[in-house]
């Protein structure tokens, strides 16, 4: 009986052991998967677009690329790319565009539309969706990922996974949604200068 006590105390510590180390590695590992940090040797530029008239300004990479689209009136969009990336089927950057209100819109009606189109690729799964801040402003965020063949109309060409993050806010009588875009990877490594461009976005009223 006093051997069977014994070995049951022994069991019971070691059990206890074990849990202890098993909270202990995953708090730890937890600890050591902080989020990447904005690095302080990037250099930025400050957007302020007045052809055609974006309100809005934020801070984005110098060495990234800047385009213009203007859609016949439907919406004006501005495009910041990280050009840099070589040997990528993919281009990774943020899309902002801003497009009038023609019909009452809410945001939950604007991401809904949106997410209906992106559903359509193949493997679409949807990660997140949140209510959060921009600029002071109410916005709606969601972020998903699908599959895709890169490079395009490329015989043999393999699955790439994509990332993007949708942000939706309304102001006034028109929308903006910004887009950030990218591979897995791509996705992950620049997610610091995708919140520093939210974090410095403001319209032209709040300067």
């Amino acid at each position: 009986m006093k051997t069977r006590r014994t070995g049951m105390i022994s069991g019971g510590v070691i059990l206890v052991l074990a849990v202890f180390f098993i909270m202990y590695f995953s708090f730890k590992n937890k600890e050591d998967r902080k989020p990447p940090v904005l690095p302080s040797a990037i250099q930025m530029n400050v957007f302020s677009g007045e052809n055609p008239p974006f309100n809005f300004s934020f801070e984005y990479p110098r060495a990234w690329r800047v385009m213009f689209r203007n859609y016949e009136g439907d919406y004006d969009m501005v495009e910041i790319l990280n050009a840099g990336v070589e040997n990528s089927a993919t281009v990774p950057g943020f899309f902002i565009t801003k497009s009038s209100l023609r019909e009452a819109g809410t945001l939950e009606v604007l991401m809904d539309s949106w997410i209906k189109e992106e559903n359509r690729y193949r493997g679409f799964a949807l990660a997140s969706r949140q209510e959060i801040q921009i600029a002071g402003q109410e916005a709606l965020q969601a972020e998903y990922r699908y599959k895709t063949k890169l490079p395009l109309r490329t015989a043999g060409a393999p699955d790439t996974v994509i990332k993007k993050k949708h942000i939706v806010l309304i102001r006034e009588d028109y929308s903006i949604q910004i887009t950030f875009a990218g591979d897995e990877e791509q996705f992950n490594f620049l997610q610091p200068i995708f919140d520093h461009v939210l974090a410095t976005f403001r319209f032209a009223d709040q300067a």
